[in-house]
């Protein structure tokens, strides 16, 4: 898929030029399905070099703050946090994904420091002359407008009946809860229609590995890899 994008780059196409000649860095955002493998692909790209940026960990480390576990507290009660006194992500999410105003109350506490936490983090991989590739891992990149600062937008595409087996092997969820929870997010026809390239999460490691290492080698310009493979398929 080849879709241009025009979307306004908060660092500047200029910027990310870091000082250097010729040198440009592209920004890649993943999506896909909720268990598809974004992650997996994330860590893939990483042990290849790239700079990843994870929201899931800015997310936790915003939850894990004083003040954002004081208001959670304050507004919705003791019960939301669990006995190290750290924010219940399970409970949370049991609590938004059923009721539409609670999600729109939390994503507006969460979202907006995790967008600026995120974009601090892909200015300072800007300054790393190394650097030629970000990839920014964030469930929610359409939904919260993260895909408006990154050149290419990569789905990971795997079975349905995989992405259920995941969840459920990985997340202890019960038969259903992915769909509930996904029926919260964009659609995954309109999540793969905005993407400019699709890749399967569906075969081998080994197979989705290769094809990673086919688009890091095109997007930096790098020649193939003399690395073994990385430490995921490491025994």
């Amino acid at each position: 898929m080849t879709t241009p994008r025009n979307k306004t780059d908060p660092a500047g196409r200029d910027a990310r030029k870091a000082g250097a000649p010729g040198r440009a860095v592209r920004v890649v955002g993943l999506t896909g399905g909720i268990a598809s493998g974004k992650s997996t692909v994330a860590r893939m790209f990483a042990d290849l070099g790239a700079a990843v940026i994870d929201a899931d960990a800015v997310v936790q480390a915003l939850l894990d703050a004083p003040e954002m576990i004081e208001r959670l507290r304050r507004a919705w009660g003791e019960e939301y946090l669990g006995p190290d006194g750290r924010p219940d992500r399970r409970k949370i999410a049991e609590r938004v994904f059923q009721d539409a105003e609670r999600l729109r109350e939390w994503t507006g506490w969460v979202h907006p420091p995790v967008q600026k936490k995120i974009r601090e983090q892909v200015d300072s991989v800007l300054r790393n002359p190394a650097i030629l590739l970000i990839i920014i891992d964030a469930p929610l990149l359409l939904e919260t407008g993260l895909d408006s600062w990154c050149d290419t937008i990569l789905f990971v595409d795997a079975d349905p009946s995989l992405r259920a087996e995941r969840a459920r092997a990985s997340r202890d969820w019960p038969e259903g809860e992915l769909q509930r929870r996904e029926s919260w997010q964009a659609p995954l026809d309109v999540k793969r229609r905005t993407a400019n390239v699709v890749i399967s999460n569906s075969g081998t490691r080994e197979e989705t590995f290769r094809t990673v290492e086919r688009l890091f080698r095109q997007w930096t310009h790098a020649s193939p890899s003399s690395k073994s493979q990385p430490s995921l398929f490491r025994r």
